[in-house]
């Protein structure tokens, strides 16, 4: 079910430029429930916490290089 916008496309547009300011990522899982809603669910899931592990190595990694030696990975 597709739910109708309530803002004007000028008011969506500040929002989404205002949104990209503060450096908001957003990602979206899909998956096919042709096998069942938890296996899907479950897939998604995985990916999420692939994602988030990855995020945060990567902050690690920026974080510990720069404040020990003032350089980037």
């Amino acid at each position: 079910m597709a739910v109708q916008a309530e803002e004007k496309e000028s008011r969506r547009k500040l929002l989404l430029s205002r949104l990209t300011e503060f450096g908001v990522r957003v990602d979206v899982y899909r998956a096919g429930c042709g096998g069942g809603e938890e296996p899907a669910r479950q897939k998604c899931l995985a990916r999420l916490v692939d994602d988030l592990v990855d995020l945060r190595v990567a902050a690690w990694c920026w974080t510990a290089a720069t404040t020990a030696t003032g350089s980037t990975c």
